[in-house]
């Protein structure tokens, strides 16, 4: 389990996205996560809606956890800081290194499904946009995830 944070170029590079994750001065942490053919940086967040269906739910009570809808795909190394390796509480930490496997199969549902909404998309532009991934940043990475 690598816990990051974004580099200062991956925000350069993407400053004009507004769906991105970005608290200025305070970045957030990420879980960088392998799937098959790429690395994923998924953010960390509290105070989630309770309505959001993609993301894994670490702390009930202060509904924070892990979006997967602000997740995005990790193209170079560069875009991850170097040298500053965050921490999260005890807690936290062990809950999700017990749910490594778990997290892993839900983003990678997630993504078959975000994958399958853009391929029908690019078949018939009409379709009506799914309100699943009206706020995920993915869709600004449809080259690097090849679709």
């Amino acid at each position: 389990m690598e816990l990051r944070y974004l580099s200062e170029s991956f925000f350069k590079k993407y400053h004009d996205c507004p769906e991105l994750m970005q608290k200025g001065k305070r970045p957030y942490v990420i879980l960088v996560i392998q799937t098959e053919t790429t690395r994923f940086a998924i953010p960390f967040r509290s105070s989630m809606n309770k309505a959001k269906k993609y993301c894994y739910v670490t702390d009930k009570k202060k509904n924070s956890g892990l979006d997967f809808e602000k997740s995005v795909p990790i193209a170079s190394d560069d875009w991850l800081k170097d040298g500053d390796y965050p921490t999260i509480n005890e807690y936290e930490f062990n809950y999700i290194k017990f749910d490594e496997a778990k997290i892993k199969y839900q983003f990678t549902v997630f993504l078959k499904a975000f994958r399958k909404y853009i391929e029908k998309r690019k078949a018939n532009p009409k379709i009506h946009e799914n309100k699943d991934f009206q706020f995920c940043t993915l869709k600004y990475f449809l080259e690097e995830l090849e679709l």
